[in-house]
C-alpha cells in the first residue's frame, strides 16, 4: 500500500496544517505504512524532512509586500490546477494508488486524468462558493472519498451536499507532548500561555480582549503570568501597547519566538494553563484547536472562551470555560484554578485521557479503517 500525500501549499511550516501533514506522515511511517509527501518549498529542506518536491509557480517577490490578495489567490488557484498535473509526472507519485489532500481544485483535477487512484479530500471549513460547487461535483465522483475535522462539519458538509459520503477525520497530537508532572497542592503563581499567532487565515484570534480580560483578573491575582509562544512582531506591538493602557507590567508577560513544533513540549512544562481565547465566529466554530489537545497532553489545565464550538470538542469535563471581555468571567476561572485543587487535578487527568484518543497513530488507523476498510483493531476505539 503506497499512500501519497499531496499539497498545495509550501511544506515544511509550523503552522497548524503543516504539522498535522508531518505528523500524520511520520505516524503512518511509524505504522509500517508507505506514506510520501509532495510539496512546493525548497529543495533543502524537502531532503531534511523527505519530502518529494512538487514545482510550483510562485508568487512575484517585488509584489509580496504589497496587499494583492484578489491576486495572490489567482495565484494559489492556478497551482491547484497545475500541480496535480506535474505531480502526476513524477514517477514516485505516480505509483501510489491511493491520494490524500486538502484542494478541492486539485482533488477535481486528479479525480479526472488518473481516474484509477483512490482520493480523499480533507476539509477543515465548511465549503462555500467555488469550493462548494467543486465538492458538489467530486461528490459524484467514484474514486473519491471526504473527511472532516468536527462532528460539526461534518454534519454541515452533509447538509449542503445531500448525500456526500464523509468520514470524521480529527486533529491529532504528537506523542512526544505526553508528561507527566507534579504540582503543588496551592500555588498562586500560575503561569498561563498562549500558542500561536494574532490572526488566522485572516481572523481576528481575540488577543486584545484576552490582554483585557488577564488584566482584570492580575489584580485579584497579582503572582499569575502570561506567555505568548509564536507570536507575531506587530502584534507582539499591538499587545505591549495595550498592555501600557491597562497598566500590565512587563515582568507579568512574555513573548517567545516562533520555534520548531518539536520543542514546543519543552515550554509547556514550565507553565500551567494553556488559554484558548477564540471569539464566536463561523470559522472559529469549524476549527478542531490543535493546542487544545497538545495543552490536555502536557497535562496543563485547560482556559477556553465559552463558545459552542469548544464546549462540543473539549467539554465541561477537560476544561474551564470564561466570556471574552465579560467582566467577572475570565478571573473568576482564574480563581477557580488557584482554590481549587481538586477540580482543577480532575479536568487535568480528564483531559490527558481525552487527548489520548487522538494520537497521530489513532489518526491514520481511524482514517485507514474508514477510507480503505484496512482493520487496525484500536481504530474502532478512537
Amino acid at each position: 500500500m503506497k499512500i501519497a500525500y499531496l499539497s498545495t501549499s509550501r511544506l515544511p511550516t509550523e503552522k497548524a496544517y503543516g504539522v498535522t501533514v508531518m505528523e500524520t506522515f511520520k505516524a503512518a511511517s511509524g505504522l509500517g505504512i508507505e506514506f510520501i509527501v509532495c510539496a512546493p518549498g525548497i529543495k533543502t529542506d524537502h531532503i531534511r524532512d523527505q519530502i518529494l518536491s512538487i514545482p510550483a509557480i510562485k508568487f512575484p517577490i517585488f509584489l509580496r509586500n504589497y496587499n494583492l490578495s484578489g491576486l495572490r489567490m489567482a495565484f494559489f488557484r492556478l497551482n491547484s490546477i497545475l500541480i496535480p498535473f506535474v505531480a502526476i509526472g513524477v514517477k514516485k507519485f505516480r505509483k501510489c494508488e491511493f491520494i490524500w489532500l486538502r484542494d478541492p481544485l486539485s482533488a477535481l483535477v486528479l479525480a479526472s486524468i488518473a481516474r484509477r487512484k483512490k482520493i480523499l479530500l480533507e476539509i477543515h471549513h465548511r465549503p462555500v462558493g467555488l469550493n462548494l460547487s467543486v465538492t458538489k461535483k467530486l461528490s459524484k465522483k467514484n474514486n473519491l472519498s471526504f473527511a472532516a475535522l468536527t462532528p460539526k462539519l461534518l454534519e454541515q458538509i452533509q447538509n449542503d451536499v445531500p448525500g456526500i459520503k464523509i468520514l470524521e477525520a480529527p486533529m491529532g497530537v504528537p506523542e512526544s507532548f505526553f508528561k507527566s508532572r507534579v504540582m503543588a497542592k496551592r500555588n498562586s503563581k500560575i503561569r498561563f500561555i498562549y500558542i500561536g499567532k494574532g490572526e488566522s487565515s485572516g481572523f481576528d484570534n481575540g488577543l486584545g480582549v484576552l490582554v483585557g480580560d488577564f488584566g482584570r483578573a492580575l489584580e485579584l491575582h497579582p503572582d499569575i503570568s502570561m506567555t505568548f509562544l509564536g507570536l507575531e512582531p506587530r502584534y507582539q506591538v499591538l499587545i505591549t501597547e495595550r498592555m501600557v493602557e491597562l497598566g500590565i507590567g512587563t515582568d507579568r508577560v512574555m513573548f517567545l519566538g516562533h520555534m520548531p513544533h518539536f520543542q514546543v513540549p519543552s515550554i509547556l512544562e514550565s507553565h500551567d494553563v494553556g488559554v484558548l481565547p477564540y471569539l464566536e465566529s463561523t470559522y472559529n466554530n469549524e476549527r478542531f484547536p490543535i493546542k487544545s489537545l497538545e495543552y490536555a497532553a502536557a497535562e496543563l489545565s485547560i482556559l477556553a472562551s465559552d463558545t459552542a464550538a469548544h464546549r462540543s470538542l473539549i467539554g465541561e469535563k477537560n476544561a474551564y470555560f470564561y466570556k471574552p471581555g465579560e467582566v467577572n468571567s475570565f478571573e473568576a476561572q482564574v480563581s477557580h484554578l488557584v482554590e481549587n485543587f481538586p477540580l482543577r487535578n480532575e479536568k487535568i487527568t480528564s483531559a490527558k485521557i481525552w487527548a489520548e484518543k487522538f494520537t497521530y497513530k489513532k489518526r491514520i488507523q481511524r482514517v485507514m479503517t474508514q477510507w480503505l476498510g484496512v482493520p487496525f483493531r484500536s481504530a474502532t476505539n478512537v
